[in-house]
C-alpha cells in the first residue's frame, strides 16, 4: 500500500487479485475468520483510491531501475509513489534496498495515526 502524509492511500491496480490470492496467509496471521476478514478487507478497499496503469506507467522505468534487480513485484508500488509523491507502507524488507521513495513501517504508521 501506499501512503500520502495527507492521509490519501493508494495502491497500484492489481491489488484486489493480490490480496485475494493471499487471503488464506493473511486470515492465518490475522487471526480473524473469514467474514471479519471480508469486512476488514472490503472496509480497507474503500479508503483506497486504486490508481490505473496508465497513470504511474511512464515510472516503471524508473521505477524498475530503483527496485527491479530486488523484486519486479514491487515495482508498481515505486512506480505509483513517484507518481503521486507520496511514503509506502511495508514491513517488506525489499523496500529498505532503496532510498528514493521513504518506506513507513506498520510500527511508524500507528505512531503516526493512532
Amino acid at each position: 500500500m501506499i501512503f500520502e502524509v495527507n492521509e490519501k492511500l493508494y495502491s497500484p491496480d492489481f491489488l484486489e487479485i493480490e490480496l485475494d490470492k493471499h487471503k488464506d496467509m493473511i486470515r492465518e496471521k490475522s487471526g480473524l475468520n473469514p467474514i471479519e476478514l471480508d469486512s476488514l478487507l472490503t472496509l480497507l478497499m474503500e479508503n483506497i483510491i486504486v490508481v490505473p496503469k496508465e497513470m504511474y506507467d511512464k515510472n516503471m522505468l524508473k521505477a524498475d531501475d530503483i527496485l527491479g534487480g530486488v523484486d519486479k513485484k514491487d515495482v508498481p508500488f515505486i512506480a505509483v509513489a513517484l507518481e503521486k509523491g507520496a511514503v509506502i507502507w511495508s514491513d517488506d524488507k525489499d523496500f529498505e534496498k532503496q532510498d528514493v521513495v521513504d518506506v513507513w513501517k506498520t510500527s511508524r504508521m500507528v505512531a503516526e495515526f493512532l
